[in-house]
């Protein structure tokens, strides 16, 4: 017996240290996991900073730039708590968005109005999704050198530097963020379950909704990663079995789908409600332009050429032909997919996460007056990433070297879209330099005006005035060549020549405050004070939060002799706009005024019954 216990004694000595050694041993794959982890991460965040550590030094564009920050006094007066209701339940500029505007009221508290320090702010939130891309699938898949290839991609890919040099684009790189969080939250329920990991998706997603609507396909995409790489759909076994299997994960997702359908809802009724949803485009064009669209990035994905921050839309000339080409090559794509090409789930789910992520922005509703936009491919792309990564590494597998040939192909392809996306960043630096190259490669009327603005702030006006003309001859009602044409003409004192251009713009876009305001600063300038008091009435009328269009009032009503009528608008101006100089200046001017003129009166004993 005692033989016995000393021989059980030593089994489980023997086993207690082969299980202490299996815990070393793991304990240093864990460690070495962990720290090739860092060190990816760690390369992530240096190729992304080399590509766009420039964008410290660069300025404000006239590209929207001006709605956002420069020009918004709400974003400018930083977190208050009057511009956070604001941002609640403004549509201003045809959004809903509140995460997006306190995020940049945030940095007006923190920096001011700085151009650098929101441009940085830009680039820390795409390295963040940077590494949370790579974080992701390295869950979702375990495949660390896959998923760190898919990152840098995603990280150094030019078409995704508007969406980072552009400040206006912060809506994108907010939702995605808030999007990559809540597919982490996501795939730690779809594993583990848990209500608190589930509600912490729903709460991301809606974070993610509040910063862009282009989240609303984000519950599709859950039904993606169910198939592949989270394996809970398999679509095998019985056709019953398979729907009951997909009625269940689709019925767990409807709280996501209503935040989707709420989203879209407020989204259509804010574009609606500003005029950004064009509808005199034929179903035919739409459906037309956003066939080609789905291939143009595919195309713009291999080979990036010739960005530009506009590409003009044919409008009911765009090409049936070329559309129903388009149209072959995603059919017979998404064939092959759910066909021969079944078993590589990855391509699947990459496919369908393209086409499906795009579908908010691809232009069958189409919103303003572009054909593609680069930013629009920022969360698409992603899919279109995997498939590729991964569909390469498999083919590598079977070859002798597939380490070596994988990293050299990595190389080959992630160092010149790094140069490429470094030029392009730079492009971005300010108005000019962003215009200038636009105009020689898509030099429609939005960029012509644009640079014609970036010239008149040069002082080059004589430029600028060439430019809005070469606006007016692609588009001849185009509203900011004719408003902007008119101003660089009031500028140079041709004020007859002024006129007939802001007339235009009245007669073609009569619910425009900025064509009354430009007519009438004309008829101010013609000396014709009344009807540009009209004028200025007509403009607050339209926008009664336009404070230039209150003090413009004032001015021609001061003009008149009507300085107590003026005081009211001086000080209405100031009221919506504080930072308002013009009107600061002429109010102090209209109070010493009647000040002088009342006591004028005291001195030649004038008196007037209370």
């Amino acid at each position: 017996m005692l033989l016995e216990g000393s021989a059980a004694s030593m089994s489980q000595r023997r086993r207690s240290r082969a299980e202490a050694g299996e815990r070393v041993a793991t304990d240093r794959q864990g460690g070495a996991a962990q720290a090739i982890d860092l060190g990816i991460a760690a390369v992530l965040l240096l190729a992304t900073a080399l590509v766009y550590a420039q964008v410290a030094g660069q300025k404000f564009v006239s590209y929207d730039d001006g709605f956002y920050v420069v020009d918004n006094f709400k974003v400018r007066s930083g977190l208050q708590v009057g511009g956070v209701a604001w941002a609640f339940r403004t549509h201003y500029f045809g959004n809903w968005h509140p995460i997006t505007w306190l995020s940049y009221m945030l940095d007006c508290t923190l920096f001011g109005v700085d151009a650098g320090a929101m441009h940085l702010e830009n680039a820390e939130l795409h390295a963040l999704n940077s590494l949370l891309v790579y974080v992701l699938l390295r869950r979702l898949t375990g495949a660390r050198w896959r998923s760190g290839v898919v990152a840098a991609l995603f990280a150094l890919h030019p078409l995704h530097v508007e969406a980072v040099a552009w400040i206006s684009e912060r809506k994108e790189l907010l939702s995605t963020f808030f999007g990559l969080l809540a597919l982490l939250a996501y795939a730690g329920y779809a594993r583990r379950g848990g209500a608190t990991r589930y509600l912490a998706s729903l709460s991301l997603t809606a974070l993610g909704l509040m910063s862009k609507p282009m989240l609303v396909s984000w519950p599709f995409v859950m039904v993606l990663l169910d198939y592949w790489p989270l394996e809970r759909l398999r679509w095998e076994g019985a056709r019953a079995a398979r729907f009951a299997q997909l009625s269940r994960l689709l019925l767990e997702k409807l709280p996501f789908f209503a935040l989707s359908i709420a989203s879209a809802v407020v989204t259509v009724l804010a574009q609606g409600e500003t005029g950004a949803i064009i509808d005199r485009l034929s179903f035919r064009a739409r459906a037309a332009n956003a066939t080609i669209a789905y291939v143009w990035y595919l195309f713009a994905t291999v080979w990036p050429a010739r960005l530009a921050p506009f590409y003009p839309h044919r409008g009911e000339q765009v090409s049936g032909w070329l559309a129903l080409a388009a149209l072959a090559l995603l059919l017979v794509t998404t064939a092959c997919l759910l066909g021969p090409l079944r078993p590589r789930r990855y391509l699947t789910t990459g496919w369908f996460f393209y086409l499906g992520t795009l579908v908010p922005v691809i232009g069958f509703v189409q919103v303003g007056s572009q054909a593609v936009a680069d930013r629009y491919s920022y969360v698409p792309l992603l899919g279109i990433f995997m498939a590729a990564v991964w569909g390469v590494a498999d083919v590598l597998l079977r070859t002798p070297w597939p380490r070596a040939l994988g990293a050299g192909a990595a190389l080959s392809v992630l160092i010149p879209l790094g140069a490429v996306a470094h030029r392009q960043a730079a492009r971005w630096h300010d108005s000019l330099t962003l215009f200038a190259y636009t105009v020689e490669i898509s030099p429609a009327a939005i960029p012509q005006v644009h640079y014609a603005n970036a010239l008149q702030g040069q002082g080059r006006v004589d430029e600028a005035i060439a430019h809005y003309e070469a606006a007016l001859a692609l588009k001849p009602d185009f509203e900011p060549a004719l408003i902007s044409l008119g101003n660089a003409l009031l500028r140079l004192g041709r004020v007859r020549e002024a006129i007939p251009r802001f007339a235009t713009a009245v007669a073609a876009y009569p619910s425009s405050e900025l064509a009354q305001l430009g007519m009438g600063n004309a008829w101010l300038a013609a000396g014709d004070l009344d009807s540009a008091l009209a004028a200025f009435r007509r403009a607050i009328e339209i926008s009664p939060e336009r404070a230039e269009a209150h003090n413009s009032a004032g001015v021609a009503l001061a003009r008149r002799g009507d300085v107590a009528a003026a005081l009211p608008y001086f000080e209405e101006a100031l009221r919506l706009r504080p930072d308002l100089a013009d009107a600061r200046r002429n109010l102090e001017t209209a109070r010493q005024t009647l000040a002088k003129a009342s006591a004028d009166r005291a001195a030649r004993g004038v008196s007037y019954p209370r």
